[in-house]
């Protein structure tokens, strides 16, 4: 068994960050949750992350890098002005009364966190031990009258056996989790996280999400009674400045101290030198304690610069620890308990030098392989805000929209089973929702319509969601009760004829969401398949012409979900594709997985809901960050060359995760760069069949498509390095000219000039951070 092995300790807490970039440009790029995910030196990004934790008494600071952030998602504030951005939330890792620690989350894109000891634990829902009263709720939840008078004897239910039950944590987990199902089954996304501040104090249990960001959709952990505010700053010339304040609530919290830690991965770092000044330190009898360190490797450096003497540990990890190894450093921003209201404020600089790689890199078609057909992206319309009919009027006028995805709010299209149907929709909800279909209905825009809610008196049996689901994680959701399918099915097909009667919407596929992690119908994969058969087969008894998506996983970890079905000739019959959803990103393998799946069925494959971060519109400011922006167009570009969907349903086309700027306060809406992106990757004629595309360099994202006319091409390139000179070659004798589209944090779909195209190869220029787009014939 490999352990961390100490190289150092030495001294306690102020900490300043800088970076020493190469003299061109610098930039820190920060995550919502606090740290680094890295310095960007001469536009290549150095992967050196930070983050802060809080440790409980008697405990090793060391721990999961996903423990190292701020949360929950619903109480992170990101902010940018000019070149400084500030984060702040609750500090993990303390236990507070009342609540529990947060169960480790991921490492990143694709990789799941492993638990820090042991098994991950049941989740629990630790309740506020007051409901509040029904018109604080109605208020603070903009509830309409419907779900006021619904949820009205919920909380009385509630209200009466609290007195009544048993204070043990463990005796009343069920009871709980039922009373936050019960009451979110009521609700729509925007009311829940409202519901969860209400109901639920601060150090419940997290996943992790997106690049270390706490993810899912669900009820978040963290937070608590100490807070904390982190800013940093570029101060150019490669100098990093960062300030972190810590602020205790309004009740003392014991624990072992607040640290900050530094990443240093191994692939950067191997065989580096470790040299913390010692014979600076201001007594020789305490060694260890000094105001700078440096770690230099062959290609990269990393110092450490602290305004006073401090305790630092540095430590050494094996190649086959988590995240492959490399030196973390970490140093108190506090120590011991801390008291009610005591405050501390702390200031640090780091720096980061390090060799480029700029190297030319080559590209090479194949246009003689076509594969999977490719649509272009599309759009989720769930509307949930005030601000969204604007947004999707924007968007509809402005995008090339393939495909859509809607809401069929089937909880309450009939609340009540003996609700009479043929009345159509008895509420707002509803009618919005028709609304939205039809608008996409007239514009000829093929739809796949979504069930996230069932009605309560289909719930069948409670069960805590998967606890290494990469989703919600935490919390229980409800399976259908397995007696009710005839209702259910009555009740969709129903809600399907009136759609078409009075809205003439005929959606082409139909889907439950996110079943396999309970977001917000929980399925074993057994009952995906016997799902897939009772609607197919009513389907068909009823002359509806939709299909079955299979999957709609909550992330694409999720294929081993869709297995049992595709095992079934039965089921099959009604699959009309398959689809994952992309949040927490994917490997490579994962994708290719999806792809060769729904090949293997003959149908298409569909990113049910494209996105990288499901908490982003918690910090909606992170969407205008350009690196998030890149992230996100990487991960589709990466997709669409690997898994071959026919069309990736952007989350969403509405306010919530905007595309846009603007919209409010009189100001008018205007383009954002991931609204330009997903307009670029829409140059890409519909139904154009996917290219094999190879590059001779690392870190390049790309792919390729051929048009359905002779001689149209699109080539999509992004370069997340330094700028670099690139060569695109196995265009077809036909091709002389292509076009040059970029997008990038200061350019639009900007068109350049155009390259001539020489014995098949165009010779054209990735600056840093651009989405590089080549068109022929288009």
């Amino acid at each position: 068994m490999n352990t961390l092995r100490p190289l150092l300790a030495t001294a306690i807490c102020i900490l300043g960050v800088s970076v020493f970039p190469s003299d061109a440009f610098s930039q820190p790029e920060t995550n919502p949750s606090g740290g680094l995910r890295g310095i960007r030196v001469d536009g290549e990004l150095l992967p050196i992350t930070t983050g802060i934790r809080a440790v409980p008494t008697g405990e090793s600071p060391l721990g999961p890098i996903s423990g190292e952030k701020l949360g929950p998602a619903g109480r992170l504030q990101f902010t940018r002005q000019g070149t400084r951005v500030t984060t702040s939330g609750g500090v993990l890792g303390v236990t507070v009364p009342g609540g529990a620690r947060g169960a480790p989350g991921a490492l990143g894109p694709g990789v799941r966190g492993p638990a820090a000891r042991g098994p991950a634990p049941t989740p629990v829902i630790v309740l506020q031990p007051e409901i509040p009263a029904l018109d604080e709720v109605k208020t603070r939840l903009s509830l309409t009258d419907q779900q006021a008078t619904q949820i009205a004897p919920i909380l009385e239910e509630v209200a009466k056996a609290r007195s009544g039950v048993a204070s043990a944590q463990a005796d009343n987990t069920a009871f709980r989790n039922e009373e936050i199902a019960k009451l979110t089954a009521i609700l729509n996304d925007a009311q829940k996280p409202q519901l969860t501040q209400l109901l639920v104090p601060p150090g419940i249990g997290n996943r992790g999400g997106f690049a270390g960001n706490p993810g899912g959709r669900g009820p978040r952990g963290g937070g608590g009674p100490l807070n904390a505010q982190i800013a940093y700053d570029d101060g150019g010339s490669g100098l990093v400045h960062a300030s972190v304040q810590v602020t205790v609530g309004q009740a003392a919290v014991p624990m072992d101290g607040t640290y900050y830690f530094i990443h240093l991965p191994g692939p950067e770092f191997a065989g580096a030198k470790v040299d913390l000044f010692e014979s600076e330190a201001r007594d020789k009898s305490t060694p260890g304690e000094t105001k700078r360190l440096r770690i230099t490797a062959a290609h990269r450096q990393f110092e450490l610069n602290l305004p006073e003497y401090r305790k630092i540990t540095v430590t050494d990890k094996p190649a086959t620890a988590i995240g492959g190894g490399g030196f973390d450093v970490y140093f108190p921003v506090t120590q011991g308990n801390l008291d009610a209201g005591a405050t501390a404020s702390l200031s640090f600089t780091m720096k980061a030098t390090g060799d480029i790689d700029n190297a030319p890199v080559q590209f090479t078609l194949d246009p003689g392989h076509p594969g999977s057909p490719f649509d272009g992206v599309g759009g989720n319309f769930r509307m949930q805000g005030a601000q969204d009919p604007a947004q999707v009027a924007y968007n509809l006028a402005n995008l090339r929209v393939p495909w859509a995805r809607v809401n069929l709010p089937l909880d309450q299209w009939q609340p009540n089973e003996n609700d009479d149907l043929a009345a159509g929709p008895i509420n707002a909800q509803v009618v919005t929702a028709l609304q939205m279909e039809q608008t996409l209905a007239k514009k000829g825009i093929p739809i796949v319509m979504t069930v996230w809610a069932i009605p309560r008196w289909a719930n069948g049996r409670m069960e805590p969601r998967p606890p290494d689901s990469g989703g919600p994680g935490q919390g229980s959701a409800y399976h259908l009760d397995p007696t009710k399918w005839e209702e259910v099915c009555q009740s969709i097909v129903a809600y399907l004829d009136y759609a078409k009667a009075n809205y003439g919407v005929d959606p082409t596929y139909f889907s439950f969401n996110e079943t396999d992690i309970g977001y917000n119908v929980l399925q074993t994969p057994q009952e995906q398949t016997e799902e897939i058969k009772q609607l197919g087969a009513y389907f068909a008894a009823h002359g509806v012409k939709a299909k079955l998506f299979l999957g709609d996983t909550g992330d694409p970890t999720g294929y081993p979900f869709i297995e049992n079905t595709m095992a079934d000739p039965e089921a099959l019959k009604y699959v009309g594709a398959v689809s994952f959803h992309s949040w927490r990103g994917g490997t490579d393998e994962q994708f290719i997985k999806w792809g060769e799946d729904a090949r293997k069925l003959h149908v298409p494959l569909f990113v049910g809901e494209g996105g990288i971060d499901s908490d982003a519109s918690s910090y909606q400011n992170v969407l205008y960050e350009p690196w998030y922006s890149l992230v996100e167009i990487s991960e589709y570009v990466n997709i669409c060359r690997l898994a071959q969907p026919q069309a990736i349903l952007h989350w969403q086309l509405t306010e919530n995760y905007t595309l846009l700027k603007g919209g409010r306060n009189g100001a008018p809406l205007e383009p954002a760069q991931r609204f330009y992106q997903l307009k670029q990757l829409n140059l890409t004629p519909a139904g154009s069949a996917s290219l094999p595309i190879k590059c001779d360099r690392p870190n390049l994202i790309y792919a390729a498509f051929a048009g359905p006319t002779p001689g149209a091409y699109a080539v999509h390139l992004i370069n997340n390095g330094a700028a670099r000179a690139a060569t695109v070659s196995g265009f077809p004798a036909g091709v002389k000219e292509v076009r040059v589209i970029v997008t990038d944090a200061t350019r639009g779909m900007k068109e350049l000039d155009r390259v001539p195209v020489s014995n098949g190869s165009a010779q054209v220029t990735l600056d840093s951070m651009s989405y590089v787009t080549l068109l022929s014939g288009i």
